[in-house]
Parts: C-alpha cells; structure tokens; sequence
C-alpha cells in the first residue's frame, strides 16, 4: 500500500448532491473540488426542492 508521501491535488465527484460536502471538504482538504455533475442537473423536478 502507499501510505508516505502522498499529497491530495483535488477531490473529483461524479455528482455533487449539493448537501453541503463541497465546502466542508474544501476547507478541511483545501484543495480543489470538482463535480461533473450535480444533482439539480440529473434530477431537475426531483421532490425535495
């Protein structure tokens, strides 16, 4: 396993629930984060907005 010297460059989600995660993981890894996608995207009309 590589467990020494591994730094994290960016976090990178297929989707971004939109439920908060980005911000939390920015700042506790303060490295980029990415989404391909996010929720409102897949599902426009779902029943929780």
């Amino acid at each position: 396993m590589w467990s020494e010297n591994l730094q994290v460059a960016a976090v990178v989600t297929v989707v971004d629930r939109l439920a908060g995660g980005r911000a939390r993981i920015e700042k506790a890894a303060n490295v980029p984060f990415v989404a391909l996608t996010t929720v409102d995207d897949v599902f426009p009309e779902r029943p929780d907005r």
